[in-house]
């Protein structure tokens, strides 16, 4: 291909995969790497022990991300949160772009079919690219990745020293940073394997990357142990949450299951050409998917970088179809710039969407809001009990009252989280934890299911004898004790009618049996909305009511309204479909 096609490949691949990165800002843990970089950059302090909750104040932290904690801080102060999320865009396509020079620089074949592939293969794990350091992780993946094979390839010293500034800032970056040892260990044992020699240039690799890797800023040669330690640790994988849960078939009926198939030329080829050294790092990163699905997004990203080396095996069937498909020479180009707005409008149209903000329905931002303005806790003078992925945003917008529990794990090991699991059982546990912690408040997240179970239902938590709902929408409900300092403020807010625990709205069936219950739950609901008037679980909760009461014409309206809220909930489609 002449380079200039492949300058305007590049070109628009990158802006591709720029904003297939571009979405709303979606991570909880976010908030409390702003709150720990505003601790290390504003008041120069490293957060060894927890300093942000009532549970665990004092316990070991291990801010292993320090580097992404205090450049998000940084980045915060200068040009704003959404800055910030351009900037993590940025930084996809930076990888993008390293990945992409390593092809040029071996000279793929089908090099227009590889940008597309490498291109897919981004789309295909984007939701993985959120505003965390992960998604910063995968640029020094790329690059070390990129550059251990420039150093197989050309054996110069400067590639060396290449791998070993990307090893260290990897290394002050993320945890993931042990994949580099890991993945210089493979490259030197097939060498040495095959060769049965140690070469002097392998030890100064093996010497860079290792001294590299123990020049953590704040902890050391211990750092890699520390690692090593959490991954081993019962207590820390087995915790049932969301990034240390293991691989499902789902993980593969996917788009990334389409990106792995490459694997199969790959490993064909790799067996072939006796590159053993690539069979070793694909099995590891399919081992550790399957372990942990979190990393499916390193094994697409390995595959769609290393896959296209083996293209040239495929050179025979490209030259048969050749033969018997004649095409215009701006065919492929066509194809290739269509098939990329076919993903970006497949990244627009989904329900992650693409542009800047906070992603709807995802932080308790107004229910935050709510409780400040009210002065719940200081009224009170007791402590905010919250959902676990709550956590990192109270300690960012909730300054200066502490938490319960966040994402950042290590401080709660053992008995916070143990309490934290079982409290939503309500009982002994709960009410142990109110005692031990004062707690005279609540932000709970609502109940969800995938059909089968029920998450986060913390109905027996809160009974109503001893609990007012004061605050609901589409994110969080407030629940407050009833304690006389605050009797005034219940007989104001409280929902007497209203269940946001309760995924089934036929327990509002019994209010509409006269005229004083349907008006009392409807003003409810209306007083709600009042507060927060793009809530669409509560225009569809209207809806409901008023279809029970025979009232179609208002029921369709509030439907309406609550798909132009949410246009991807499914149940307000489905009745207006049958309508």
């Amino acid at each position: 291909m002449a380079k200039t096609y492949v300058v305007i490949a590049t070109a628009a691949g990158a802006i591709a995969v720029f904003l297939f990165s571009l979405f709303p800002v979606t991570d909880f843990d976010i908030w409390f790497h702003l709150a720990e970089g505003k601790l290390m950059i504003q008041d120069w302090y490293f957060p060894y022990t927890d300093v942000f909750s009532y549970t665990a104040q004092g316990a070991e932290n291990f801010p292993n991300s320090w580097g992404f904690t205090a450049f998000s801080y940084i980045a915060y102060t200068l040009v704003g949160l959404q800055g910030l999320n351009i900037i993590k865009a940025l930084v996809v396509a930076a990888a993008f772009l390293a990945a992409v020079w390593f092809f040029v620089r071996n000279q793929v074949s089908h090099m227009l079919i590889s940008v597309g592939f490498l291109a897919f293969a981004f789309f295909a794990v984007r939701e993985g690219f959120s505003l965390r350091p992960h998604t910063f992780s995968y640029l020094f993946f790329v690059l070390f990745w990129v550059l251990l094979l420039e150093y197989k390839k050309h054996r110069r010293t400067k590639w060396v020293a290449a791998l070993g500034i990307t090893q260290f800032l990897w290394t002050n970056m993320h945890a993931s940073f042990v994949f580099g040892p890991v993945l210089t260990f493979f490259f030197i044992a097939d060498e040495f394997a095959q060769t049965k020699k140690l070469t002097k240039q392998n030890l100064l690799l093996a010497g860079t990357v290792g001294i590299a890797s123990l020049l953590h800023m704040f902890y050391g040669a211990s750092y890699i142990a520390r690692i090593a330690g959490d991954m081993l640790n019962p207590a820390t994988s087995r915790l049932p949450v969301r990034d240390l849960l293991p691989a499902t078939p789902d993980t593969f009926l996917s788009p990334a299951g389409i990106v792995l198939l490459a694997a199969i030329p790959l490993v064909w080829w790799s067996i072939k050409t006796r590159q053993w050294f690539f069979i070793a790092a694909f099995v590891f990163f399919a081992a550790i998917t399957l372990w942990n699905a979190r990393f499916v997004r390193e094994l697409v990203l390995f595959v769609a970088l290393t896959a296209p080396l083996s293209f040239v095996s495929l050179a025979g069937l490209s030259n048969q179809i050749k033969r018997k498909v004649v095409l215009p020479s701006w065919a492929l180009k066509a194809v290739f710039i269509a098939f990329l707005l076919i993903l970006f409008f497949a990244a627009k149209t989904s329900a992650l969407g693409v542009g800047l903000g906070l992603a709807p329905f995802t932080y308790p931002t107004k229910a935050v809001e709510f409780l400040r303005q009210n002065q719940i806790l200081e009224r009170t003078q007791g402590n905010l009990y919250h959902t676990y992925n709550f956590g990192g945003y109270l300690m960012w917008a909730n300054q200066p009252h502490p938490i319960f529990i966040d994402g950042r794990v290590r401080p709660y090991h053992g008995q916070v989280f143990a309490s934290y699991w079982t409290n939503f059982e309500g009982g002994e546990t709960w009410q142990k934890s109110i005692g031990q912690y004062n707690i005279t408040s609540a932000l709970m997240t609502l109940p969800h299911t995938d059909g089968k179970t029920v998450y986060n239902n913390s109905t027996p938590m809160f009974p109503k004898k001893e609990w007012a709902l004061v605050y609901y929408d589409d994110v969080a409900s407030i629940y407050v004790r009833r304690l006389d300092e605050l009797a005034g403020f219940i007989a104001q807010h409280e929902y007497k009618v209203l269940n946001p625990q309760s995924l089934d709205l036929s327990y509002l069936q019994e209010y509409v049996q006269s005229e004083e219950t349907f008006q009392e739950t409807v003003g409810e609901i209306q007083r709600a909305l009042a507060q927060n008037p793009n809530s669409y679980r509560l225009r569809f909760t209207l809806a409901y009511m008023y279809s029970l009461a025979g009232l179609s014409n208002q029921m369709q309206e509030e439907l309406k309204k609550t798909l132009d809220i949410h246009p991807h909930f499914q149940q307000a489609k489905d009745i207006l479909n049958q309508l």
